[in-house]
């Protein structure tokens, strides 16, 4: 019975990490306007200029520059936002940084969950590995063709000229 316990354990965990991922593609892809007012106004603003490769040779300056432009980058797409645009991005961007905190959560849970389980039935790393490697591509994966799917049902409906005339009951509607 403790093999049975464990196992769904291992699988709820799975599913755990699973949930937010498809959650954060559904809350996100709901603000197609947000991103997009985002992309032209940032490939508007010229990108920083590239640190020199003679500043790697002192990592930490070189660092310290990179940051330093990008901050001026930031602030100059953010300023020229209107006050709604921005207030727009930034609850964009809280809600994606929300959702990477708890499907990483979910993760590391999922690991531990997957390696009680490798260690109760005594199977090597490589097995752990592998389950590791094959779930989060399985829920990486799920997201992906469960929003391919949302998308091509979304475009069916919107491109019928007549939804209501497809529907077998609309003929009947009138009696």
């Amino acid at each position: 019975m403790e093999i049975v316990i464990i196992t769904l354990g291992c699988l709820g965990a799975w599913l755990l990490f699973a949930g937010p991922i498809y959650q954060a593609a559904i809350e996100l892809s709901e603000q197609t306007d947000v991103r997009e007012q985002f992309e032209v106004v940032s490939k508007a603003i010229p990108q920083p200029a590239r640190v020199s490769p003679w500043w790697w040779l002192l990592p930490p300056a070189a660092y310290i520059i990179h940051q330093r432009r990008e901050k001026e980058y930031q602030k100059r797409v953010m300023s020229s936002f209107t006050d709604q645009q921005r207030a727009e991005v930034l609850g964009f961007m809280s809600k994606a940084t929300g959702w990477i905190i708890v499907a990483a959560g979910a993760f590391l849970i999922a690991l531990k969950e997957t390696w009680e389980l490798t260690q109760l039935l005594d199977w090597s790393f490589a097995v752990f590995a592998a389950i590791t490697v094959v779930a989060g591509v399985l829920s990486v994966l799920h997201t992906v063709l469960r929003m391919r799917l949302t998308g091509r049902v979304a475009a069916y409906t919107t491109d019928a000229p007549h939804a209501d005339a497809a529907r077998p009951d609309a003929a009947t509607t009138d009696q």
